[in-house]
């Protein structure tokens, strides 16, 4: 199976930190990171 994550990030501090975190631990898995910039 060829599984794909898609992981929503908000660039706050919080988001960030798991987007690193997860490249660093399952650095092989497919990820996606998207932003959704609302202006608000």
């Amino acid at each position: 199976m060829n599984a794909r994550h898609i992981l929503g990030i908000s660039g706050g501090k919080d988001s960030t930190a798991l987007a690193i975190y997860l490249k660093q631990k399952f650095p092989t898995s497919k990820i996606v990171y998207y932003n959704s910039d609302t202006k608000c």
